[in-house]
């Protein structure tokens, strides 16, 4: 972006994207922001931005060329007016070349009903319409977002209406003026400093960037535009001290056709509503609001937007979805709200606007209990070709800091990678042997803990106490990528102490201790169907052993992990697993694989069923040794 500065008034030339279609040559835009009007009246606090904004909107998605939108910053009348003369002198070449011009004038700022106010000098309407009407333009659409701007309509005597039928322009094939302003020739154009710009502009950009295109055609028209401005606008300054404030539409068209202000369909990136959603939808940057618009189930609304990573909170009536979209250079990214955080809304709760969620800070989460029952049967087969068999029960308390919630519009149910919410859990062990009425005792706490929505910090610390003792730790980062994509990276460590390992005539107990790390990829895709979890760990241990005289063994461990788990329907799910692992003892290479299923029944119920088989691979003569495991599962939330 380059700027030239021109006594008290900034011009400033726009940047356009040199991958979409080629900009009209014979289409010219100036913009202008006030923020300083005459006595009596207080500067504005948004109409620099406003109109930095609008003109960088048209160079991204109205085919503008860069420097043929001029951006000017508290203009004089006389500088503004040379602006516009420079302007009509391209216009006439452009003309004299047989090409049908057009010039799209906007203004943010004071006004009276006289005129624009421009610091301490005026600009009457009554020469801002002249101006306009004889410009060598074929087509001339005037923006106004500045108090009593319908004023400029009734120099002509043109009598605005909220309610409106017109007959707009557009492929430059209609000749005339259109005039769209933010009010009545008696009302106040508004500021909001929730939205950081007025209300009446951040609309109407709104519907420039999709929210406007009702028809799906990938182009928004004057006619849309002034609709879903006029509606929203009217809608957001109802409650407001200074009161409604109604848009006006003036058209003085001669043609048929649709004036074409925007094409959000040729968006470098694009964020996607589909048909069947519903709600208050905010796009937000940080602290900053990039749109808010309701949408109606029934039409997909497609935003063209810059890449980049937005949070978008979506509110309906009985919940709230706070949601991350990153949007990438030459790709839509549809919004999907099984990959939301959601929170149910109370209904002795106020319900305001769905934007002051993002500054009055997050809904206070409610919480969640989730009961696991796991009974892994175990079957193994020893080196000397002997046989074991053990049972277990675990038994897996979880408290989730917020409400897990399935999702009947997506076909991963109650799948929790979609949500990754904050929680603790605890996870006491019994497991009997064919030989032992009770050989093992223990547990497992592990908590998951979200301070952001895309980052968490995972934990745990297991431990046994029978004839042996063993504690283990585990301390991982997980991140977000996209909703879609989480990669993990953790520590565990390991240590045992078994006082009874070896002979009678040995005191010296048998010490093992291992240190390593992981990292994992999660990924949904397959359009959201399959989720694959791809892990590999890397880890030294040291043995020390009690065997005649003490020995120390070490060893390198090596392990990798391919689970995928494919969602036939919303409610029953097929996985299998795959790994391969190789230790120093006692061991050395083993590999273990073995399907499973989950059955949903409703958001409470979930039935599973596994199986596995590990074989151990290192030396012919046990060969076939390993052990297979059958779990079933229930998992109740309450």
């Amino acid at each position: 972006m380059s700027l030239l500065a021109y006594a008290t008034v900034g011009v400033v030339v726009l940047a356009a994207d040199a991958s979409r279609p080629p900009p009209l040559p014979f289409a010219y835009a100036i913009i202008v922001g006030s923020r300083n009007g005459g006595p009596g009246q207080s500067p504005l606090k948004y109409a620099k931005e406003d109109a930095t904004r609008f003109g960088q909107l048209l160079v991204e998605l109205g085919r503008y060329d860069r420097s043929h939108v001029r951006v000017l910053h508290d203009p004089t009348p006389d500088q503004l007016l040379g602006e516009l003369r420079a302007i009509e002198t391209a216009l006439r070449k452009r003309q004299a070349l047989g090409e049908q011009t057009s010039l799209l004038f906007y203004y943010s700022g004071h006004a009276r009903a006289s005129g624009l106010s421009l610091g301490q000098g005026e600009l009457p309407l009554a020469d801002l319409r002249s101006v306009l009407n004889s410009a060598a333009a074929d087509l001339t659409v005037a923006i106004l977002d500045a108090c009593q701007s319908g004023a400029f309509s009734r120099i002509k005597s043109a009598e605005a209406a909220p309610d409106f039928s017109i007959n707009s322009v557009a492929q430059l094939n209609t000749r005339g003026l259109a005039v769209l302003a933010s009010s009545t020739s008696t009302e106040l154009s508004q500021e909001s400093d929730r939205l950081a710009g007025s209300y009446f502009t951040h609309h109407l950009m709104m519907a420039m960037r999709g929210a406007g295109d009702l028809d799906g055609d990938g182009r928004v028209t004057l006619t849309e535009a002034y609709r879903y401005a006029y509606a929203r606008t009217l809608v957001d300054t109802a409650a407001t001290s200074v009161g409604s404030q109604h848009a006006t539409l003036e058209t003085d068209l001669r043609g048929k056709g649709e004036v074409s202000l925007t094409y959000p369909k040729e968006a470098s990136a694009s964020l996607s509503l589909a048909p069947e959603l519903q709600g208050d939808v905010l796009v937000s940057i940080g602290e900053s609001i990039v749109g808010e618009l309701n949408k109606t189930a029934g039409n997909p609304i497609r935003l063209g937007l810059p890449p980049a990573n937005y949070k978008v909170i979506v509110r309906q009536p009985e919940m709230l979805y706070e949601c991350m979209a990153d949007l990438v250079d030459g790709r839509d990214t549809p919004l999907s709200l099984s990959g939301c955080t959601s929170t149910r809304l109370d209904h002795s709760a106020n319900k305001g606007d769905v934007a002051d969620v993002v500054f009055a800070g997050s809904p206070r989460p409610t919480w969640q209990f989730e009961a696991r029952v796991d009974t892994p049967l175990s079957f193994s087969t020893l080196q000397d070709f002997s046989h074991s068999l053990s049972w277990s029960t675990d038994v897996t308390l979880t408290y989730y800091f917020e409400r897990l919630k399935d999702d009947p519009a997506h076909p991963l149910g109650m799948l929790t990678f979609l949500q990754h919410p904050s929680s603790i859990s605890v996870t006491p062990r019994i497991q009997l042997h064919q030989t032992e009425v009770s050989s093992y005792f223990g547990g497992t706490v592990a908590a998951e803990i979200y301070p952001w929505r895309r980052t968490g910090f995972v934990g745990s610390l297991a431990g046994y106490f029978t004839s042996d003792a063993s504690l283990s730790l585990s301390l991982g980062i997980e991140h977000y990528f996209t909703p879609n994509l989480r990669v993990d990276v953790s520590y565990f460590g390991l240590r045992t102490h078994d006082q009874n390992y070896g002979s009678q005539f040995v005191s010296t107990p048998w010490i093992e201790t291992e240190d390593g790390g992981a990292l994992g990829v999660s990924t949904l895709w397959a359009r959201e169907t399959l989720f694959t979890h791809l892990s590999a760990s890397f880890s030294r241990s040291s043995v020390k052993e009690p065997y005649g005289l003490y020995t120390t063994r070490k060893s390198t461990n090596l392990s990798a992990n391919f689970n995928n788990e494919i969602f036939l329907s919303r409610r029953v799910s097929f996985g299998a697993a795959l790994g391969l692992s190789r230790n120093g003892f006692p061991y050395l290479l083993s590999t273990s694989v073995g399907p499973l299923i989950n059955v949903f029944f409703g958001e409470s119920l979930r039935l599973t069923a596994s199986y596995s088989a590990t074989f151990f691979l290192d030396h012919a003569p046990v060969l076939g040794s390993g052990y297979q495991t059958v779990n079933l599962g229930v998992v109740w939330r309450l």
